[in-house]
């Protein structure tokens, strides 16, 4: 392959459903299963090329080991830069700096990028966020939310998402380095507009969530991708290490779209233990736990929080606690349905609920166990993030 750059475009909260065309023509489509449903999930599986219950990067005060992000452990050899418009936690989490300047400026080959784009997340359109002040809670309404502006807003924002990755591509091309360099457009997990009474993301895990767009464009000379029936976040790092042609620093539980193999099933994974609760003692019966299996057509999920934790869960629920609700009742009781099911199935699977307990334990046996590191947060940190809705 004359593959020697690599830049990865990640639209924050993309669900599949509204990849815009402009993106999907660019290259090859892959329907994909995100690894986790936030930010630190999938992202660290991005560039660690392990699940989440491997890497244990399950929230923005969570740290990813250093040695499992590819780009630091190549950055002596590639020119290696995360972007963001702004600054956020992100960053801190995958323990890398964050650059805020047009992240094709000044790049040096060989490089590889990883560039996030919130214009998907929620309040939607919001590329410009540090003008506006209003977050995720005053966004939806609560009780008076309106669905139908929030789906016509997010729908905007992806067609921007989709203007700006093509902007991306002609920048690389006006640089002279579109032809030697692998472009990957791809999403760290989905976004709820109303389905199963929910708006956001993190839970439950449904497809709305799952399931999210990859789009690979391979330069011209270079071999082109086995498109597989869907892949999944732990796929793109083996993808760009073979791309790359360098060898494997850890055993990885993905594949690269080059070879002539797809996956049986994989997983998506969340972890929560809210931060909101920390000065109750009961917080600690508290770990909503949530695994499942995919394919490409559908999946079973496992809602493995113990009892205590669920009725925290469903306390954490109601209305009066719960600001992104109001005081909708009806739709808090709705949401608790999908929220505390034990086990679900989605769409037609092609394997049983059992079949998907024996795959994940035969990823677990396999799993590398990493010691999670997590820190306390700045306060300016944690009102962004409150901001975000995340805390």
């Amino acid at each position: 392959m004359s593959i020697n750059n690599v830049y990865i475009f990640a639209a924050d909260a993309l669900r599949d459903d509204y990849l815009p065309d402009s993106v999907k023509e660019v290259g090859e489509y892959v329907p994909t299963v995100s690894s986790g449903t936030i930010s630190p999930e999938g992202f660290s599986s991005i560039v660690s090329g392990l699940y989440p219950y491997q890497h244990q990067t399950h929230a923005f005060t969570n740290r990813l080991e250093p040695r499992f992000n590819y780009l630091n452990a190549v950055a002596e050899t590639y020119d290696t830069r995360f972007f963001q418009i702004y600054n956020t936690e992100l960053a801190k989490v995958l323990g890398m700096e964050q650059d805020t300047s047009n992240p094709v400026e000044s790049l040096e080959e060989p490089f590889i990028v990883l560039e996030r784009d919130m214009t998907t997340h929620a309040p939607y359109n919001y590329s410009s966020y540090k003008d506006i002040d209003v977050g995720p809670q005053e966004y939806f309404g609560g009780k008076n939310v309106e669905w139908s502006r929030i789906r016509s807003d997010y729908e905007a924002a992806s067609k921007q998402v989709g203007e700006r990755f093509r902007q991306r591509l002609d920048e690389l091309d006006s640089a002279g380095l579109l032809d030697e360099t692998l472009v990957i457009f791809t999403s760290d997990h989905g976004e709820l507009l109303g389905e199963y009474s929910e708006q956001s993301h993190g839970d439950p895990l449904v497809p709305e969530l799952v399931e999210v767009p990859t789009v690979i464009r391979c330069p011209d000379s270079s071999s082109q991708p086995v498109v597989p029936e869907f892949m999944s976040h732990v796929d793109i790092l083996p993808t760009i290490i073979d791309a790359l042609d360098e060898e494997k620093p850890w055993t990885m539980p993905g594949d690269s779209v080059f070879t002539d193999g797809s996956p049986p099933y994989r997983l998506c994974e969340h972890r929560d233990k809210p931060h909101s609760l920390e000065e109750f003692s009961f917080q600690n019966y508290y770990d909503q736990n949530l695994r499942s299996v995919w394919d490409a057509n559908g999946g079973v999920v496992f809602n493995e929080t113990s009892v205590p934790g669920l009725g925290v869960h469903a306390f954490r629920q109601a209305p009066l606690f719960n600001p992104l609700r109001g005081r909708d009742v009806f739709r808090a009781f709705g949401a608790l349905y999908h929220h505390l099911r034990p086990t679900r199935t989605f769409g037609d699977p092609g394997f049983t609920p059992s079949e998907a307990r024996e795959y994940i334990q035969e990823i677990d046996d396999l799993s590398i166990r990493l010691s999670k590191g997590t820190e306390e947060i700045s306060e300016e940190a944690r009102e962004e993030l409150e901001h975000l809705g995340y805390l």
